[in-house]
């Protein structure tokens, strides 16, 4: 009985006393609406943050230049340079390039005349003579391998300057390391032909005569009557 006289004390307190519940549970109710008030400006901070976003990505794509097709264009890179020194290179010495001009025209000093303008451009090492014939009717160089394209330019450059017609080859030009057989300049006509005149032909002469010794008549005797 005094057991249950206390359990029926306990819940009294407990009903006597509401605000010693209310003080208890408030704190708790408090902290929750607290947390969902923080929650909302969470929620809040984080769209701005996103319509932020999206305003900056719609900017960025209505910058770029779309092309025909309707694809946005990138803008190219700057390409890169390469900033290694190539090496440049040493100067070739005419002086050592042997030249061998032969005339191919049959007209005497063409041969002579192309060895002038060679030695003007500073080319020294030049022989000349005559080709194995004189109706060549182009201009005909023969380079060796080992001639550097400068020389090639140059030497093909100032023959075209003064040739008709001219032809480049590569081989091998024996001894030498140019080989030029030369035909008519510009402007020049072909060597004329030599031409003898007729040789005029002896007036005939017929034998002369000359004349007999002249007989003088002798009278005849009268007959005497």
């Amino acid at each position: 009985m005094e057991e249950e006289g206390k359990n029926e004390n306990s819940e009294i307190r407990e009903v006597e006393n509401p605000k010693e519940k209310e003080k208890v549970t408030y704190p708790k109710v408090a902290s929750e609406a607290k947390s969902k008030g923080g929650t909302k400006k969470v929620l809040k901070i984080l769209l701005i943050l996103a319509v932020v976003a999206g305003l900056i990505a719609g900017g960025w794509y209505l910058l770029r230049e779309p092309d025909f097709n309707g694809s946005t264009q990138e803008e190219p890179t700057p390409a890169q340079v390469d900033e290694t020194p190539t090496a440049t290179p040493e100067p070739v010495d005419r002086a050592e390039i042997k030249l061998n001009i032969l005339n191919g025209t049959g007209i005497a000093g063409q041969a002579a005349y192309l060895q002038g303008q060679l030695r003007d451009l500073g080319y020294e090492t030049i022989d000349v003579g005559n080709a194995d014939s004189d109706d060549f009717e182009a201009t005909e160089v023969t380079f060796g391998r080992d001639v550097p394209g400068e020389i090639k330019d140059e030497i093909t450059g100032k023959l075209e300057e003064l040739y008709q017609e001219v032809e480049t080859s590569a081989g091998s030009a024996g001894e030498y390391d140019i080989e030029i057989i030369v035909s008519l300049r510009k402007g020049q006509s072909a060597k004329p032909t030599a031409t003898t005149a007729p040789k005029a032909s002896p007036t005939p002469t017929g034998p002369t005569s000359t004349p007999g010794p002249t007989s003088t008549p002798t009278p005849s005797p009268t007959p005497s009557t």
